[in-house]
């Protein structure tokens, strides 16, 4: 990481025990992208995502994303929080908390998720709230809440 050294957070019990959780800023996403295939995710970042990652004696462990979409007949901007994972052995220690709160410090405006009915009170503690899905709406995401996954907003 060169001279700019993001700050470390330590979580007991992890293991090697340092986690680095930073803005990933690098151009390539392809290191972001061969994780989530590692574990068995059909996700892919993009350049224009904003992305969070989770180091461990540089290797990623965990990472989230927003990505911001204009995929709709009114061409609104619409922005979700997506893709959250963090690798098994660094689960229940608070890595995904910090991913998802350094996310929500670097982006201003409305943010959306979509997850599963066992995450919205994880969500809620970010100040997410569930909400209805509306006409303007990317339709991909008209085809997750039909799947029955839940869609909640952060204003």
């Amino acid at each position: 990481m060169g001279s700019r050294r993001k700050p470390a957070f330590f979580i007991a019990g992890a293991p090697m025990s340092e986690i680095e959780i930073g803005i990933f800023n690098a151009s390539n996403q392809r290191p972001i992208n061969q994780f989530y295939r590692k574990h068995s995710k059909s996700v892919s970042c993009n350049a224009t995502d904003l992305i969070a990652q989770a180091r461990s004696n540089n290797e990623l462990v965990g990472i989230g994303f927003i990505r911001q979409t204009t995929e709709t007949e009114q061409n609104e901007r619409f922005s979700l929080l997506r893709s959250l994972y963090v690798a098994e052995s660094y689960r229940n220690q608070g890595t995904g908390t910090k991913l998802v709160k350094l996310l929500c410090a670097h982006f201003n405006g409305e943010l959306h998720t979509i997850c599963e009915t066992d995450l919205i009170h994880y969500y809620e503690l970010f100040g997410f709230r569930q909400t209805k899905i509306n006409s303007n709406m990317p339709q991909a995401w008209k085809k997750e809440i039909k799947k029955g996954l839940i869609l909640m907003i952060r204003p």
